[in-house]
């Protein structure tokens, strides 16, 4: 019986149990792993997620699994935005204990006109001898309608500095979340 299917209520007459299937069931964990690794490779190497399928299929092939599900275009991106999510609450976590931070924003126009908000924190952590140190970590690349000050509103998010919480709100109207 899988572990969801100890808290449900008792069956009404006619039901049938749902028999529940965890991916660790149908894949072992190094598996599973192959694709995310796969993923993540993809993407911080630059290479387009289309080479997802070829490329996990490859991996999988060569630590002995048949690849059946999970090998397309959408599994990439999904295992992405969880990463990112995760990388994101991470962040959140960090500047939580930190006791200041600050937001760099630069505003650029790329080759085809496309105006950008690349958007910086630059907070303060403590080191492995409990010393404060300044890191800084990218938090998104932002298309902006234009490149005029009314185009930038991202900025209004965060235009009190003694409230935290708008800071915080920064992420949850992010693109990548």
């Amino acid at each position: 019986m899988h572990k969801c299917q100890k808290s449900l209520p008792p069956l009404a007459k006619g039901q049938a149990p749902l028999l529940l299937t965890s991916v660790t069931d149908v894949y072992p964990d190094d598996a599973v792993w192959i694709r995310i690794q796969g993923a993540w490779w993809l993407a911080k190497e630059e290479v387009a997620i289309t080479k997802f399928s070829s490329y996990v299929e490859c991996l999988l092939n060569s630590h002995g699994y048949k690849p059946t599900a999970y090998c397309d275009d959408k599994a990439a991106w999904d295992i992405l935005t969880l990463l990112a999510k995760w990388f994101r609450t991470q962040l959140k976590l960090r500047l939580a204990d930190s006791p200041y931070y600050s937001i760099m924003v630069d505003e650029t126009t790329d080759k085809s006109t496309t105006s950008q908000l690349i958007i910086y924190v630059k907070y303060l952590k403590h080191n492995s001898e409990g010393d404060l140190e300044v890191v800084i970590e990218y938090l998104d690349l932002i298309s902006l309608d234009g490149g005029t000050a009314l185009d930038i509103t991202v900025v209004s998010y965060v235009n009190n500095a003694n409230n935290r919480l708008l800071f915080t709100n920064l992420f949850e109207h992010s693109a990548f979340l």
